[in-house]
């Protein structure tokens, strides 16, 4: 076997734990076409930018042109438009280049084999010698990386490439971190990159946070490639992330060949490409768009800039799946689990609540006390990695919120048969008061305008009720049980309707 390729399986962490001071860009689901630029990443300082610009013309030297062509830029402002001079232009072409490529195959994941061995096939087609490629699969913790390099990557075989089988939580700023890390570690002569793959929201990442990321990248210059695949992520947070870390955000929406068209490209792109630099602009505003175009490329391109959303804990997040009437914990989520309890033991003031789900089929046959008893399983294990007592609390809703309204495969049964963990904190106002449970949206709004005209706050949630979906009513902003206690009993006696507490 060649010493450029080696691989490791179900590692205890990346490397050492795997083993661009700037802004980012932003772009939309289409790959390029004809002579449509690409963004790759940018940086900035107090006086001037720095921004990288590809196209498919420049990614073959026979192609490259006589004379540097002239580029004109724009910063496009809600109320006016400012035009800026680009101070020079130049072709980099690096001399090599690293490429971390982080592929998501947690349970959510959608991409199947096929087209992710063909994925890896374009990209071991873009290699030049001098290049490497690390192939990084993950769910929470890495499973498989493979190495190669340049001048071996024409003996790999694709098309008997190991793909991972998709299976546990997602934890892509957990693997993120650990590879910037790795970079810090071991210094590389060639230039490095970072491209993500992920499908699914950031469910297990307790003791990583994207200011962990964004920091970390800035320090050592590698930009953060982010290609998103699909609706079920916040898109808002991956490309703040890809602003703050000084590279690039790509959407595809849907699962085709777009991914591995894009891909090369990308990749493509960073061996060759403009670097436009200009002075600083003025003045910031918001949103943030700037344009670039060359009248003798044809090309043009737009840049926007978006702040990664403020820090908050989300309120809820999936930390188990469970097999089919099962309530074992799997030691896939170990891992996880163990972080999660290090974090509350550093912050005994906090209190979660664990918060069982089945599956349409395990409710009609065993009911919604399968959903507590998968809870229980997990109080129980954190428990025993020391979580005090005081800092767990139980519920079940049995298949009333499913993550996926239509369990025809196994993939969909999977991510409904799962305990979520909720954060209870004041700041949160977690306790809710349900008030009605309805069939229609229309009706579930009528009443939603009628509780907010008697001076509540109340939202509307599409939930499954006995097989089928409904829409619950309810009313939020109690900062503590008793003030949702004193409030259902106010509603019940002043309205005479029956109330819940959530």
């Amino acid at each position: 076997m060649p010493k450029a390729r080696w691989c490791w399986r179900r590692q205890a962490h990346l490397w050492s734990s795997l083993l661009v001071a700037g802004w980012g860009l932003s772009v939309g689901p289409a790959a390029a076409r004809d002579n449509e630029c690409l963004p790759l990443y940018w940086e900035r300082d107090t006086t001037a930018w720095r921004i990288a610009v590809t196209l498919p013309s420049l990614w073959s030297f026979a192609a490259q042109p006589l004379s540097m062509p002239h580029w004109q830029a724009e910063l496009l402002c809600p109320t006016e438009t400012l035009s800026l001079i680009p101070t020079s232009t130049q072709i980099a072409s690096p001399q090599s280049w690293e490429f971390l490529f982080c592929l998501d195959r947690s349970a959510r994941t959608t991409l199947p084999s096929m087209l992710l061995r063909h994925a890896v096939a374009v990209a071991l087609s873009c290699l030049r010698e001098e290049d490497r490629l690390v192939l990084i699969q993950y769910h929470y913790q890495a499973e498989f990386i493979t190495a190669i390099s340049g001048n071996t990557a024409h003996s790999i075989r694709p098309d008997t490439f190991s793909v991972v089988p998709p299976r546990g939580l997602a934890a892509p700023l957990h693997i993120v971190q650990a590879a910037l890390e790795y970079c810090r570690l071991t210094p590389s002569p060639r230039r490095r990159a970072i491209l993500l793959l992920t499908e699914a929201p950031d469910e297990a990442s307790f003791l990583v946070r994207a200011h962990d990321v964004t920091q970390t990248a800035r320090q050592l210059r590698i930009p953060l490639v982010i290609l998103h695949v699909g609706l079920l992520s916040n898109r808002a947070f991956w490309q703040g992330l890809a602003t703050e870390c000084g590279g690039a955000y790509y959407w595809v929406p849907t699962v085709d060949n777009h991914l591995p068209q894009l891909l090369g490209q990308l990749i493509r792109g960073l061996q060759r490409h403009y670097i436009i630099r200009f002075p600083s602009p003025p003045h910031k505003c918001s949103p943030l768009r700037l344009r670039f175009r060359s009248e003798p490329l044809a090309a043009a391109t737009d840049y926007q800039y978006v702040e990664l959303p403020p820090e908050v804990l989300e309120p809820r997040r999936t930390i188990c799946y469970f097999a089919e009437a099962d309530t074992s914990v799997g030691s896939e989520f170990l891992p996880l689990l163990m972080d999660l309890a290090r974090w509350l033991r550093s912050r005994p003031g906090e209190v979660i609540e664990l918060l069982g789900h089945t599956s349409e089929a395990e409710e009609a046959t065993y009911g919604s006390a399968l959903g507590l008893r998968r809870a229980q399983a997990l109080r129980r294990r954190l428990l025993q990695l020391g979580v005090a007592p005081q800092q767990l609390r139980l519920r079940t809703v049995g298949a009333q919120q499913p993550l996926s309204y239509f369990e025809r495969t196994p993939q969909q049964q999977l991510v409904n048969r799962r305990v979520e963990l909720r954060w209870l904190r004041p700041d949160y106002l977690p306790y809710e008061l349900i008030v009605a449970t309805v069939p229609s949206e229309a009706k579930a709004l009528q009443l939603v305008e009628l509780w907010e005209d008697r001076g509540y706050r109340a939202y509307l949630e599409l939930v499954r009720y006995r097989g089928k979906p409904m829409y619950q009513v309810k009313l939020w902003g109690f900062p503590t049980l008793e003030a949702a206690n004193q409030a259902r009993l106010a509603i019940q006696q002043r309205y005479r309707v029956a109330v819940r507490l959530w």
